[in-house]
Order: C-alpha cells, then sequence, then structure tokens
C-alpha cells in the first residue's frame, strides 16, 4: 500500500480552535482524540476531516442529486490527502433514563440487531445447533423421510392435568374427520367415542 494510503496527512487545519495544525493520523486504527474543553478535539474531528470527507463524497454523486444535499462549505484547512468516505455518530446532550446504556443512547443496539440477524448464525440454545427457516413442504417430506415404517401422530393439548369428562369435545372432533386421540399416553380411536 501507498504511503499516502496508510495514513490521513492534515497541514494547515485553522477550523475554529485550531492554529494551523499538522498532523498525521494511521488509517484502519482506532484512533482517540483527547484534550482538554475547548483544545478543538470536535473541530479536527468532525469541523475538520469529516467534514471534508463527506464533502469530497458528495461530489462523486451526479449534479442531480447534489442539489438535495447540504454540502456545507469546504473547512478551513491547507491541504488533507488520505481521506476515504466517513459516517459519524451524533452526540447527543439527552438525559438518559436509568434503563439506557451506550446501545440504547446511540443507536448502535439497533445497528447490531440488523447486523447480526443479516449476519449471524441461529443455534438452538438447549443443542447448540445450526437452526434454518424452512417451509411447511420441507418440514413435513424431512418428518416422512426420517419416520418410514413408523406411526406419526401430530398432537395438541386440548387438556392437560384436568379433571372431568371430554366426551363431548372428543366426539365433536369425530364429527370433523379426526380419527384417533392421544390419552393418558396411547392412541385411543374416536369411534366410537372414548368414555
Amino acid at each position: 500500500m501507498k504511503q499516502s494510503l496508510q495514513q490521513i496527512h492534515i497541514k494547515g487545519a485553522c477550523e475554529h480552535n485550531l492554529k494551523n495544525l499538522e498532523l498525521s493520523i494511521k488509517r484502519n486504527q482506532i484512533t482517540v482524540i483527547t484534550g482538554v474543553s475547548g483544545s478543538g478535539k470536535s473541530s479536527l474531528a468532525f469541523d475538520t476531516i469529516l467534514a471534508e470527507s463527506q464533502r469530497r463524497f458528495f461530489y462523486t454523486l451526479s449534479q442531480y442529486t447534489r442539489q438535495f444535499l447540504d454540502l456545507g462549505s469546504r473547512p478551513a484547512v491547507r491541504s488533507i490527502t488520505g481521506l476515504s468516505p466517513a459516517i459519524s455518530l451524533r452526540q447527543n446532550e439527552t438525559q438518559p433514563s436509568k434503563r439506557a446504556s451506550v446501545g440504547t443512547l446511540t443507536d448502535l443496539a439497533e445497528l447490531l440487531g440488523v447486523l447480526f440477524s443479516n449476519f449471524g448464525s441461529r443455534l438452538c440454545p438447549e443443542h447448540m445447533l445450526l437452526t434454518t427457516c424452512k417451509s411447511s413442504e420441507e418440514i413435513s417430506k424431512s418428518i416422512i423421510h426420517q419416520a418410514i415404517e413408523k406411526t406419526i401422530a401430530i398432537c395438541l393439548p386440548l387438556a392437560k392435568e384436568k379433571k372431568g369428562s371430554f366426551e363431548k369435545s372428543l366426539s365433536g372432533y369425530a364429527t370433523k374427520g379426526y380419527v384417533r386421540a392421544y390419552i393418558d399416553g396411547e392412541l385411543v380411536s374416536l369411534v366410537p367415542t372414548p368414555n
């Protein structure tokens, strides 16, 4: 990689509190800008580097598209090289609630949710096996393939740990076309209706 693409070179930055600042920042790394209040941290990061990066990116777009964008003015800097298109997280001055976290305050929680839903792998929490979305046809084919020469019963709980007579509800299911019921651990025919 060329030397010019490994670093961001800034010369003569004079935006707001900056006084003819000259520095180089390594690319593809996390860089922290620290200093006392009023020393020009935001002027360097947002008003100089970010503003120039976005301005250059906007000028790669068509004239028609640029008319809908706020291009802003060129920052007060002699030259900047090695820039790429850039985005920034907004600084919010709102009072956070007791349940707020860094993720909720910066909207990173929603962005991470989108990232994981598109690129993450869903695992069964009990067996740690990969889960996939299947259609009803794929599920039925899989059941039939695995259960050759076996009885397949799809059951729905109607009564569990309840006392009383269920003859009326069972006869109702028999008239709807159901032929068996799973009662007390056994498959029982619904014709005639069990007691």
